[in-house]
């Protein structure tokens, strides 16, 4: 059911409710003046029981105190008695037994009310209470009370109404010795556990009026025919039981009924025509029983019938033309039903008519216009029927709609222009239909219209700017249709508008920046349209926004700082889009925001430590971004957290083992990245955690080569001027030299000169060197270059602050030798460093590396031996002397199985090649090592 057709629905039964209240009967109560008005023996009687009351509920024995029990709380006394009602919501106690030595001829009490006790009233319905020969009325709500309806009460001939609503402990039969209680007019006994039968013996209660089982889900058997003798019955509730059986056709004399209801039980059978003799019916509610048959033709004759529902009901035939006499009915409703046929014009004759559903039937045929007429017409339920056709242009007459709701394939045609007229017009729903055509600009004149659905139909044109004057417009739904166009700035006045989900369409165009005036929208769904354009940081002040869906769109430009502001925000979903900049650490204000994707964007940056603060993030999908940087360890901080998705990113650096602390973490997506180091012990050993990454991360696949490298900082002295002289001599076959001079020092000029000789077939031999110190120009070079040659490389450097360095280096290369590498380091502040690095290679000899650095005062130490024949190896690939399985534990291993190191001076150490054993100093950007 609709939320239109629940509110009518609802409107219905608190009309009935509202019925029934009218037929209890109370006791009068005319209040006396004084306890006095009463008999010396009526006072001495009714002080006695109520005394005994006292006696059971200990906070009555404080307050009830004294003979003048017409000034007790919770007590009124009236010329026709004396009712205890109101008696506290704290108190406690026990129903109590009648005492013994009292005339209960002069006991005076009338009325007994215990619903505002609750559970705090135990014990059980004592026998002895049949004894209160004068009680009228008697009242337990949700109460704890237990055991069985006692059969003595049948004595209680004065008693009129009894309600026993909510006492879940009661159990037992209905005592069939009630049917003794012949002034009865109200019996409710609801909400209990009572089971067995309906007496057939209370069809001699001829003055009850309304008896009510509802949820008494025990109750079973078959409808006496023998309460066709209850003459005064106006109101039977029945619902929610076990009872079988069929409708009896004696039930026809009952000459009084209004209102009959069996809602929920197991009644079968049909409808019996007999029935149609009742004039006094007004209601019948059979709703989800298993009747059967047809719908009586006969039933024209129920002049007085106002609701009748069927729904869910094994119900099958035609809808009656007869039926158009039913001039009193205004309720119908034959939902998921077998009802077939088709919809009577005759019926347009219904003329109190409000409500129809034949939602979920077989009903077929067209919508007829002549329904055009039924000016009281409310609300028409049918969706999901074989029905086909148009809408009727003629329905624009019904003044009166509120709802209209209908699906199905067959429907189709255009939006009738002259529904614009339907000024009360609440809700259509034509969701799965083939109507098609464009959105009419004359339904802006639909000023009641709250919601209007139209999605997964054949619609096309743009959304008409005339649709902002729909002011009560709270839900719109357009998706899956072949809308196009822009959105419509004008829409920014639809300032009750909700709810909007408009994706899977042809729109375009960009977000209007104008649209942040709509102060009440929490749902915007445009995913897989041609939005273009950025996000609009105006729409930061849409408070209300709670869903926002741009996926596979075409949205550019940077994510809006002023978002931040967005307190409500619970979804965000903007992947396949283009959107680039950076995630603005603002966001981490988002304290609502439970969902964010963001994935195949041009996104780029650093992951915000700052966003550790959005407690309430449960999933965030960023994958295959341009995202760099390192993990922040303050996200460990994400209370909420179950996804993180960041595979195929340019994120680099340690996995934090801080992490593991994200108390709900599920599913961690960090493959196709360039971190370094283990998985932490504490990742996996956290329950319950799935890390997508690459094996060598992972359990004995990760060496001590995939160890994070140390970060080393030297610092220089700095303003210094310097002088650089380089000389590098290449010849084929024969050895050449470099040399290097290198002088800086502050508020100087500097001089760089370099000088080129080549020469074929020599060795080659390269020296560098720096000098630093002030108030010096710098020179820089001489360069010789001997290719296929042995080279022979020394580098010697020194640094202190403030004082000039020197570094020289000298290569030699010779062919088909191993390597040596040797490191001393040694350190001391405030002096100068030397540092020398030799390194021997060459492709068909022998080669020897050596480097050695010198910072005092720390004790030099040696690389451990390699045993394999690439330098920084510690055990190589099977089958290869040149690739690398694991490395030292200063080096890490590259995907191309290599052992690369970080220099002292903030750059990495790679090898020159491959297969080659030179390790060369280069920067960590210049060589691409690092993103």
């Amino acid at each position: 059911m609709t939320q239109c057709g629940l509110r009518l629905a609802l409107a219905a039964i608190f009309a009935a409710t509202a019925a029934l209240l009218g037929c209890t009967i109370s006791a009068p109560v005319v209040l006396a003046a004084v306890t006095g008005d009463f008999t010396a023996e009526q006072q001495s009687n009714t002080l006695a029981v109520l005394q005994a009351f006292a006696d059971v509920i200990p906070a009555l024995q404080s307050a009830w105190t004294g003979s003048d029990f017409c000034s007790w709380g919770g007590v009124s006394c009236g010329a026709s008695g004396v009712r205890v009602a109101d008696i506290g919501v704290n108190y406690t106690g026990t129903l109590p037994e009648m005492p013994a030595g009292v005339d209960y001829a002069n006991v005076v009490i009338t009325g007994l009310d215990f619903s505002t006790m609750g559970l705090g009233l135990s014990g059980t319905l004592p026998d002895s209470w049949s004894k209160l020969r004068l009680l009228k009325a008697l009242t337990f709500v949700d109460c704890n009370v237990s055991g069985t309806l006692p059969t003595s009460w049948g004595a209680l001939k004065s008693l009129t109404e009894l309600t026993v609503r909510g006492c879940v402990n009661i159990t037992g039969s209905l005592p069939h010795e009630w049917s003794l209680m012949s002034s009865m007019t109200w019996l409710k006994l609801s909400e209990t556990q009572l089971s067995g039968t309906l007496p057939a013996e209370w069809g001699a209660m001829t003055s009850l009026k309304m008896l009510e089982i509802i949820a008494a889900n025990d109750i079973s058997g078959t409808l006496p025919p023998e309460w066709s003798a209850m003459t005064s019955l106006l109101y039977l509730y029945v619902d929610d039981s076990l009872l079988t059986g069929s409708l009896p056709s004696a039930w026809s004399s009952l000459p009084r009924v209004k209102d009959v209801s069996f809602r929920g039980s197991q009644l079968s059978g049909y409808l019996p025509p007999e029935w149609s003799s009742i004039k006094t019916l007004r209601r019948l509610y059979l709703t989800n029983t298993s009747i059967s048959g047809t719908l009586p033709a006969r039933w024209n004759a129920l002049a007085n019938l106002e609701q009748l529902y069927l729904q869910g009901t094994r119900l099958s035939g035609t809808l009656p033309a007869e039926w158009s006499s039913l001039s009193s009915l205004q309720h119908l409703l034959l939902t998921n039903s077998h009802v077939s046929g088709t919809l009577p014009p005759e019926w347009s004759a219904m003329a109190r008519l409000r409500y129809l559903s034949v939602q979920g039937t077989r009903v077929s045929g067209t919508l007829p216009s002549e329904w055009g007429s039924m000016l009281a017409m409310e609300n028409l339920q049918m969706s999901w029927t074989q029905l086909s056709g148009t809408l009727p242009p003629a329905w624009g007459s019904l003044s009166k709609m509120k709802c209209v709701v209908m699906s199905g394939p067959q429907i189709y045609g255009t939006l009738p222009p002259e529904w614009g007229s339907m000024s009360a017009l609440e809700q259509v729903v034509l969701s799965d239909t083939q109507v098609s055509g464009t959105l009419p600009p004359e339904w802006s004149a639909l000023e009641s219209l709250q919601d209007l659905h139209l999605s997964h139909t054949q619609l096309s044109g743009t959304l008409p700017p005339e649709w902002s004057s729909l002011g009560s417009l709270v839900n719109l739904s357009v998706q899956n249709t072949k809308l196009s166009g822009s959105l419509p700035p004008e829409w920014g006045r639809m300032h009750a508008l909700r709810n909007l989900p408009a994706g899977n369409t042809l729109l375009s165009g960009t977000l209007p920046a104008s649209w942040s005036a709509l102060t009440n929208l929490a749902l915007l769904f445009l995913s897989n349209t041609s939005i273009s354009g950025t996000l609009p940081p105006e729409w930061g002040s849409m408070s209300a926004l709670e869903q926002v869906v741009l996926s596979d769109t075409q949205v550019s430009g940077t994510l809006p700082p002023e978002w931040s502001a967005l307190e409500s925000l619970q979804d965000l979903h903007l992947s396949h889009t283009q959107l680039s900049g950076t995630l603005p650490p603002e966001w981490s204000s988002l304290g609502s925001l439970v969902n964010l994707s963001v994935q195949n964007t041009k996104l780029s940056g650093s992951l915000p430590p700052e966003w550790g603060r959005m407690h309430a993030l449960r999933n965030l999908t960023a994958g295959n971004t341009l995202l760099s940087g390192t993990l922040p360890p303050e996200w460990s901080e994400m209370a909420s957290a179950r996804i993180i998705a960041l595979e195929n990113c340019n994120l680099s650096g340690g996995l934090p083992s801080s992490w593991s602390a994200i108390p709900k973490l599920r599913d961690l997506s960090l493959r196709g990245n360039s971190f370094c180091g283990c998985v932490p012990a504490s990742w996996a050993s956290k329950a319950g955690l799935v890390v997508t990454i690459e094996d060598e991360h992972k359990g004995s696949e990760c060496t001590t080569g995939r160890v994070c490298p140390t970060t080393t900082t030297t610092t220089e002295a700095p303003a210094e001027p310097s002088t650089t002289t380089t000389t590098t001599t290449e010849a084929p076959a024969e050895p050449s030299t470099t040399t290097t001079t290198t002088t800086e020092a502050p508020a100087e000029p500097s001089t760089t000169t370099t000088t080129t000789t080549e020469a074929p077939a020599e060795p080659s031999t390269t020296t560098t060197t720096t000098t630093e110190a002030p108030a010096e120009p710098s020179t820089t070079t001489t360069t010789t270059e001997a290719p296929a040659e042995p080279s022979t490389t020394t580098t010697t450097t020194t640094e202190a602050p403030a004082e000039p360095s020197t570094t020289t280096t000298t290569t030699t290369e010779a062919p088909a030798e191993p390597s040596t590498t040797t490191t001393t380091t040694t350190e001391a502040p405030a002096e100068p460093s030397t540092t020398t690095t030799t390194t021997t290679e060459a492709p068909a000899e022998p080669s020897t590396t050596t480097t050695t650095t010198t910072e005092a005062p720390a004790v030099p130490t040696a690389a451990p031996e390699t045993e394999c024949e690439v330098d920084g190896c510690v055990v190589c690939e099977h089958d290869s002397a040149v690739r690398c399985a694991r490395c030292h534990e200063d080096y890490f291993l590259t995907a191309e199985k290599t052992c690369l190191i970080y220099c002292d001076d903030g750059a990495t150490a790679a090898s020159s090649g491959v297969l080659a054993a030179a390790v060369l100093c280069v920067g960590l950007f210049s060589a691409g090592l690092v993103a």
